[in-house]
């Protein structure tokens, strides 16, 4: 990460009385070309069951500024470049919203410069470095409260882009619809917002998940073999890792194959099985809401979704997203699953960056636009 200067932050969230840890990501001078234009702040949620550092790998790769982002439209026709998964197009079906966008004013001369001044990476309340700051049940809308008020601390006078995963894609979406006009921009990864009944069935695997390995060489031995892990890039193994575990508690703890250890040795996720587990059992009733809700989103947004996903099967929902918001569209990253940030860093900071480029500042009062 030697293109950032990385600091580590806590916000307060007053609305829930929560601490929210959070790393921030100062892209070095070296390593980005400011020069004119147009200022943005990117705002990644994780996730369930991961942390703020999973995006790491992704930031690696991502444009940094507008000249940085022809370099990798030329490399996704590179045929050598086989990290890269090419990704379909999903348009908007609104074409009045398609004219109105290529129509709008462009007399400004740096219109299409643009520069990240800064990345905030958060944890969210009970995840990651945040899991020991509070005690609270786990609520979708609960948690967009907490991304509201971050996001009002981190604005500043730059453009303000959420960028999530799962569902912290879901979080960033809710959070726009009550509070119209937080973010300016949103990019979200494989939402969760099919309702489903059977997500109990479907997630019941999470509570037989293993709770406490023996030592660190146990944590990384488990995770290198087991096949939920087996498609993922090795960075992100690593930052999974390095990351998401911690100490247990207490004189002893008890393994699940009986085995007791001191916490010296004892290590446990930063998120608890159960806390996933009710992400996403309770999230029937406010995938509905949500969905009922996309449509007042006006702001540019773009879905990018897996191929091979479980949680949003294509080509059908992919579809349905790319028309569900006023200026949204969507794409499918072929051969990929559900867990696209983790299993292609490249694609996700390409695709990142093809959407920053996308975004449209426009004068008359107008904030962002996206090209679609």
């Amino acid at each position: 990460m030697d293109r950032f200067t990385i600091t580590s932050t806590v916000f307060d969230a007053p609305q829930n009385g929560h601490k929210i840890a959070a790393k921030i990501y100062t892209p070095r001078r070296e390593a980005s070309d400011p020069g004119r234009g147009h200022v943005l702040t990117l705002l990644l949620v994780h996730a369930a069951g991961f942390h703020k550092e999973i995006w790491e790998p992704t930031l690696e790769t991502l444009p940094l500024d507008s000249t940085q982002i022809y370099d990798i439209k030329a490399e996704s026709r590179n045929e050598q470049t086989p990290r890269l998964h090419e990704c379909e197009a999903y348009n908007n079906t609104n074409g009045y919203v398609s004219a109105v966008l290529r129509s709008a004013p462009t007399s400004n001369h740096y219109l299409g410069r643009w520069y990240i001044n800064r990345i905030v990476a958060i944890d969210i309340f009970n995840h990651g470095d945040s899991f020991a700051l509070n005690q609270s049940k786990l609520d979708r809308k609960l948690i967009a409260r907490d991304l509201a008020d971050v996001s009002r601390r981190v604005r500043s006078d730059s453009m303000l882009v959420g960028v999530g995963h799962s569902l912290g894609a879901s979080i960033i979406l809710t959070a726009q619809i009550v509070n119209p006009g937080l973010f300016d921009a949103i990019f979200a990864v494989e939402p969760i917002l099919a309702p489903n009944p059977n997500f109990k069935q479907t997630f019941d695997h999470i509570l037989k998940s293993r709770t406490v390995w023996k030592s660190e060489r146990y944590a990384t031995k488990h995770v290198i073999d087991h096949p939920f892990y087996a498609t993922w890039d090795p960075r992100s193994h690593k930052v999974y890792l390095r990351y998401g575990l911690s100490p247990t508690e207490g004189p002893t703890a008890e393994t699940q194959d009986g085995h007791t250890m001191t916490p010296a040795q004892a290590l446990k996720p930063n998120c608890h099985s159960r806390d996933e587990f009710e992400t996403y059992v309770g999230g029937w009733n406010e995938c509905v809401w949500a969905i009922e809700h996309l449509r007042e989103i006006i702001c540019p947004t773009r879905f990018l979704t897996g191929q091979l996903s479980s949680v949003c099967p294509n080509p059908l929902f992919t579809k349905a997203y790319a028309s569900s918001c006023f200026l949204s569209d969507a794409r499918v990253a072929k051969g990929l699953g559900h867990l696209i940030v983790m299993e292609s860093p490249e694609t996700t900071a390409h695709q990142m960056g093809i959407f920053l480029d996308d975004i449209l500042v426009v004068t008359n009062g107008l904030r962002m636009r996206s090209l679609i």
